[in-house]
């Protein structure tokens, strides 16, 4: 199959202004989603990250049965307290969140991109205010 029908395939009409093709538009709208593997977000079927990207692991208080390095105190003395770098796991976990939060927000774009490209700008303007 050539790209120029591939492109042609997911070409969705315009909605008009006053509705009056709206079954056909959300019929073609829905079919352009799915076929894209968007339809568990048009359904919310799917888990909402939180809406602020996550943080990077930081260094952490060691735990109180470490010893200071070199010089033989507790880490729960009178002695500043001791960090410990972010471990592996705690970065692959940081990753994971990373990637399922972008991914979460690459397809809700996708899907207001698409909606955005055929909608009259007066809807348009009515939407984002």
């Amino acid at each position: 199959m050539s790209l120029a029908v591939d492109s042609k395939i997911s070409v969705v009409p315009k909605l008009a202004a006053d509705g009056s093709n709206w079954t056909t538009y959300k019929a073609c709208t829905l079919a352009v989603l799915g076929a894209k593997g968007l339809m568990r977000h048009i359904m919310g079927a799917v888990r909402v990250p939180p809406a602020t990207m996550p943080s990077p692991p930081e260094p952490r208080p060691a735990g109180k049965d470490s010893k200071a390095k070199g010089d033989g105190t507790d880490a729960g003395s009178s002695s500043p307290e001791q960090l410990v770098e972010p471990t592996d796991a705690d970065w692959e976990a940081f990753e994971k969140q990373v990637e399922y939060w972008d991914e979460y927000f690459k397809r809700e774009c996708m899907i207001l991109a698409q909606l955005f490209a055929t909608i009259p700008e007066s809807l348009l303007i009515k939407f984002k205010d």
